[in-house]
């Protein structure tokens, strides 16, 4: 067991580094956004006063211009970009996470259920619910999902949700379930969702300067007046600001959401103390691929709340999980 402790171990710690480059990236790209406002201007009007005309202005007046003007870009977009952040943010939380589990097409299943099945899953999640000392979530199961998969919502212990797909119901055997609940108990007591949600406001944060970007160029477009030219100026150089913020930013975001799924396959091994049980779970997954049979319809819509993900264009920078591969190499 202790390779698995140590495993937690390095995830929190890679965690940990990936959330502060996280911020780095937004504070990052508010400076830069904050210079690009605070330069341009001065920039096109000491060319201007250059090309046109002979006078001679000391370079440090546009030094000083460019300084006001950049302290107070900076604290502009810093306003409105954590203030958006703060906002999406805690409206994630107020959507809870069984209207996420019905959106996503579950089904609460009723404590007193006849179905072998149903009592099944129910068992498995009050075992685990007493092996993690956190309080038993509401359990949905998404019927018209004939793959493996599974996953956790929900922001407070009370909201708390964990869904299964009848294929994991229908094809799993109960260690395998079992291993496939406890990574997502470990989801829920480690506050991935919470991680997550506040990792996906700060990237909806920077989206305002791409917001800003193309009102500016949709002005330049539309307007005659002089100012046009600047506005289209100020939006493409704005564009490719966010563009670059809101790439880097994603790139950090889905490094940490794999670090935190290599943590919860970990803490599954501690709570169930049998690593065969999650390995061959994603042993079946992984063969089930092979034979050309993919990620559930709702893994695809949102991958990062599930068990398995779903493809990925750029499968080893933009992927919510990691490769199975790399999952059970670690497991076995």
């Amino acid at each position: 067991m202790r390779d698995f402790f140590e495993q937690q171990h390095v995830a929190r710690r890679l965690s940990t580094q990936l959330a502060l480059v996280l911020i780095g990236a937004v504070f990052g790209t508010v400076v830069v956004t904050a210079a690009v406002l605070a330069g341009l201007a001065p920039l096109l009007a000491m060319l201007q006063v250059m090309v046109t005309t002979r006078i001679e202005i000391e370079s440090g007046y546009w030094i000083d211009v460019f300084v006001v003007r950049f302290w107070l870009a900076t604290a502009l977009v810093g306003t409105i970009v954590i203030g958006v952040a703060v906002v999406r943010t805690i409206q994630a939380m107020e959507s809870g996470g069984a209207e996420l589990a019905r959106q996503l097409g579950g089904t609460r299943i009723p404590s007193d259920s006849d179905n072998p099945q149903y009592q099944q899953l129910m068992n498995v999640v009050e075992e685990l619910s007493i092996a993690t000392s956190a309080p038993a979530p509401k359990v949905f199961v998404l019927e018209d999902e004939d793959e493996i998969n599974a996953f956790a919502a929900g922001i407070e212990p009370r909201d708390t949700v964990i869904g299964v797909t009848q294929g994991a119901l229908a094809r799993l055997k109960r260690s395998q379930l079992q291993g496939v609940l406890a990574h997502e108990f470990s989801h829920i007591v480690n506050r991935d969702v919470k991680i997550n949600v506040q990792t996906i406001g700060a990237l909806q944060g920077i989206e305002v300067i791409d917001s800003a970007a193309n009102f500016l160029l949709g002005m330049g477009a539309t307007s005659r007046v002089n100012g046009s030219m600047l506005a289209t100026v100020f939006g493409y150089a704005l564009w490719l600001v966010g563009q670059i913020g809101m790439l880097f930013g994603a790139i950090v975001r889905m490094a940490l959401n794999r670090q935190r799924e290599f943590l919860a396959d970990a803490a599954a091994v501690q709570f169930t103390r049998f690593p065969e049980g999650l390995c061959s779970a994603l042993k079946l997954v992984a063969a089930l691929e092979l034979q050309g049979e993919r990620a559930s319809r709702a893994a695809h819509s949102a991958s990062h709340f599930f068990f398995v993900g779903g493809e990925s264009v750029l499968d080893r920078l933009l992927a919510t999980h990691p490769p199975l591969t790399s999952r059970i190499r670690r497991l076995d």
